[in-house]
């Protein structure tokens, strides 16, 4: 007979079955906290096949959203590495009338650094220059962002495709109420802090979608906070996800 790890590793290489449940994960929670929620059922499962994050990750963006607009705190939603889109299409259906950001390569990831870590490194397979060319991982394209916002029917969105490197300083923001960070590596996440950081009004939010993941986000998280001398207190998400309210 096969053992239980066998079986394990068998589910694991095999594509449908991870997405199969995944789905069941993320619908099993769905149901269990908003059953009666009737717009964020139907929201959440629109998008579902469009990002990859968890539950917990979209309900925090959703909750984030409407705090902003419920405490009257002024401020764009913004989100770097959007994927295919779903999670700032949360945002933008929540925020309504805001403007909504989408910012994404849609290449995927670039390369990582040494400041990335062994493991992000060994992902990669290969030498961590850290160059802004594609590593053919996380990648999704212009047209699925395009898709949800279409489904949504959303308006006051624009979506920017390119490295932030390139993309960041020719893009005129005026504020920012939620900021959230999906670009993984250090040196994707220390950019966009250092371009954006001083738009986030205060009372606003900054979610880390992988402080708790991958080192080189976590590094470039706690170097620019200590640099500016900023102290902040870390609300976790899921096992991955952490999120902050701007010091006042």
């Amino acid at each position: 007979m096969l053992n239980l790890e066998i079986i394990k590793n068998i589910v694991r290489k095999n594509e449908r079955l991870v997405n199969f449940y995944r789905f069941l994960v993320f619908s099993g929670k769905l149901l269990s906290h908003d059953l009666f929620n009737f717009e964020k059922l139907f929201l959440f499962l629109k998008v579902y096949p469009y990002t990859m994050v968890s539950y917990e990750k979209l309900d925090n963006a959703y909750n984030l959203t409407k705090a902003v607009k419920n405490d009257g705190v002024e401020g764009d939603l913004v989100e770097c590495g959007v994927w295919k889109g779903g999670c700032a299409a949360v945002m933008a259906f929540t925020a309504r009338n805001r403007k909504t950001w989408m910012f994404d390569s849609f290449e995927g990831l670039p390369e990582p650094t040494v400041k990335d870590g062994e493991r992000a490194i060994n992902w990669k397979q290969g030498e961590p220059k850290g160059r802004l060319i594609s590593i053919d991982r996380c990648v999704a394209s212009y047209s699925d962002a395009c898709r949800i916002v279409k489904i949504l029917k959303l308006d006051n969105v624009s979506i920017i495709k390119g490295w932030f490197q390139n993309t960041l300083p020719k893009t005129k923001i005026n504020s920012i109420s939620v900021l959230r960070l999906d670009g993984d590596w250090y040196e994707s996440t220390k950019f966009c802090l250092e371009s954006l950081y001083d738009l986030v009004v205060p009372g606003g939010y900054i979610i880390s979608d992988d402080y708790g993941c991958w080192n080189g986000d976590k590094v470039a998280f706690e170097e620019f906070l200590k640099s500016r001398d900023i102290k902040i207190n870390w609300i976790k998400i899921d096992s991955h996800g952490y999120y902050f309210k701007k010091p006042l």
